[in-house]
């Protein structure tokens, strides 16, 4: 393989990418191995045909599209790898030779990382911001755990109200015809969110459950579909539930339950000194962000458009994905909003240049400034943190571990996921996901297929919860709700959870045959003998020192576990859910086979 490059205007590049043809020729011998089951000629039996054969009736290209399709890639990852050039975008390809006995050219248009010239960035003054917190964003706060404390109860008294949330089922029709994309079901929509096309919830407002609505709307003009802009569309809609949130009281009780102090007034003086506190964070973000600003507006460079639709692209699927956590796709979120994928781009343009500015100018600054630490400076760190914590510093090294043990507790859910859900597709079933915290983060409808099952686990290995608290009984009544038929469900947890979920399981599972897999690290079940420490509670943030060489402490901490084991057990013995237990550390194939066993 050769490559040669050609730089172009505005930091472009073109690669010239030369494959021998003995390259080609093994490729399309490999393309060949791979398509003879499927071909038959006259004379001899399918997948027995020689390949001259083959080629003298369908010609000598017939394999050629798969073995460039092959070659492509892994020869574009060489040449980038051979040439000194930093890439910065996608590639365009585009193939210039491509026939048997000769050898495989194909160029690649590139972007390159863009040369700053920094300006004045050193002394720039920006404006100062004041810090006060009002007693008004102190209640906001209050009345934000209060909402995150309520509980959603069925409403049969009266009908839905703006803040309530419907369950509905709903077809859209232009000119008596359903069109594509605007049916759903059992959809869960908040009456005053605005999710849906201006003038759609308002109608439902008023409905009670049973009752069915026909609500009228008008697509936008500039709609991306030219067959409905700017034409009426009449949806169908059955209103199958109407919940109302019901919010706890505003006293010390609440108080106790949402937080670690005893009063109400003790609460709010956190609250306000946690405001403060945020608010000089965001003082000094935004005194670093105006600074930033000033030293792009003095700096030059010279940003490819390849470059560009890069960046808007990344936003773009980061915006998909949280539509789907939602619920929702690209598509039903462009016709309740009226908005097309084009001007989405358009907007997203402004925020994608400002982003590839801000990176290259810090990186800029870092190289010239020569900001960055040394081996030396890392281990005076280490030293520093060490003595703060009264600890050695490898012990402190191995409890700056615990992201990776968090992350082999991903993996292990990851891998048990997958297991399972190959086990499934052999009998040909259904497979979907709902990835929970205290909120329905996203959910992948059932679906058969390899393809669906290794989307799956991308999303699973993939996935980053907006929330870090856990709301099982959300979890639980999500799946009674938005699985129709009955299924197996696995519910994959580590089951540590301040609210109660038992009702929530026993519902679940007797609409549904529900299966617990608790994960969970060692760590949670011993802690180990390494002296003071500083605990964070990962959900609400509470910081706490603890003398882990206190065999007593130790002691609590176990107690504390084995008693919340029995009341998990009690929860999956009276809602009858079969239940495996797997630490990060153990085999948790044979669990599942001793489960399945004991099932079977």
């Amino acid at each position: 393989m050769s490559v040669q490059v050609e730089n172009l205007e505005k930091n472009m590049a073109k690669l010239t990418i030369e494959v021998p043809a003995e390259e080609l020729e093994k490729a399309l011998e490999k393309a060949y191995q791979k398509q003879k089951s499927r071909i038959s000629l006259p004379g001899f039996r399918k997948g027995k045909a020689p390949r001259k054969m083959i080629e003298s009736m369908y010609g000598k290209g017939v394999f050629m599209e798969d073995a460039v399709n092959s070659l492509v890639p892994q020869e574009y990852s060489k040449a980038i790898a051979d040439c000194d050039l930093e890439i910065v975008s996608q590639p365009e390809i585009n193939v210039t030779q491509m026939e048997p006995g000769k050898a495989l050219i194909f160029t690649a248009d590139v972007a390159t990382k863009p040369e700053v010239t920094l300006g004045d960035y050193k002394g720039v003054e920006v404006p100062k911001t004041e810090i006060a917190v009002t007693d008004e964003e102190v209640d906001a706060e209050v009345k934000k755990e209060q909402d995150k404390n309520s509980r959603t109860v069925v409403v049969e008294d009266r009908a839905a109200a703006n803040g309530d949330i419907t369950t509905i089922d709903f077809e859209g029709f232009v000119d008596g015809e359903a069109f594509e994309g605007g049916k759903g079901t059992d959809y869960p929509l908040t009456l005053g969110s605005g999710s849906f096309i201006p003038g759609f919830e308002d109608q439902l407002v008023g409905a009670k459950a049973g009752d069915h609505v026909e609500v009228k709307v008008t697509f936008p003009e500039e709609y991306q579909a030219k067959e409905l802009a700017g034409k009426e569309a009449v949806f169908q809609c059955d209103v199958k539930k109407v919940e109302a949130k019901e919010l706890p009281e505003l006293d010390d009780d609440f108080a106790q339950d949402a937080s670690e102090f005893d009063t109400l007034a003790e609460y709010k003086e956190d609250i306000k000194k946690n405001l403060t506190e945020k608010k000089e964070k965001e003082a000094r973000a935004a005194k670093e962000n105006a600074a930033v600003d000033k030293a792009i507006e003095n700096a030059q460079m010279e940003i490819p458009d390849a470059m560009l639709n890069t960046q808007v692209r990344q936003m773009l699927d980061d915006f998909s994905r949280r539509m789907q956590s939602q619920g929702l796709t690209m598509e039903q979120y462009f016709q309740f909003t009226g908005m097309t994928l084009e001007k989405m781009q358009e907007e997203m343009k402004p925020q994608a240049l400002k982003r590839i500015q801000t990176r290259l100018v810090l990186e800029k600054i870092a190289e010239v400034e020569n900001i960055q630490p040394t081996d030396e400076e890392v281990e005076e760190e280490f030293k520093k943190m060490a003595d703060a914590y009264k600890m050695e510093v490898e012990k402190i090294k191995e409890l700056l571990g615990d992201r990776e043990l968090e992350q082999m507790k991903k993996d292990m859910v990851t891998e048990i996921a997958a297991t399972l859900a190959f086990s499934a597709i052999q009998n040909n079933d259904k497979i979907g996901v709902i990835f929970f915290s205290d909120r329905i983060e996203k959910f992948i409808p059932p679906k058969k297929g390899r393809k669906h099952i290794l989307y799956i686990i991308r999303e699973l290995l993939d996935f980053h919860p907006e929330s870090r608290r856990t709301n099982i009984r959300l979890g639980l009544e999500y799946l009674t709700n938005v699985m129709k038929r009955r299924c197996t469900a696995f519910v994959l947890s580590d089951f540590i959870d301040q609210e109660s979920f038992k009702n929530a399981m026993t519902i679940a599972n007797r609409k549904h045959d529900v299966v617990a897999i608790q994960v969970y690290d060692r760590r949670v079940e011993e802690l180990p003998a390494v002296g003071l420490m500083k605990i964070k509670d990962a959900e609400t943030g509470h910081e706490q020192w603890i003398d882990t060489s206190s065999r007593a402490v130790r002691r609590a901490h176990h107690d504390w576990w084995v008693n919340k084991q029995v009341e998990l057990n009690d929860t999956f013995t009276k809602s009858n859910v079969d239940n495996v237990s797997v630490r990060t550390d153990q085999d948790y194939v044979k669990a599942l086979m001793n489960l399945f066993a004991k099932r079977n």
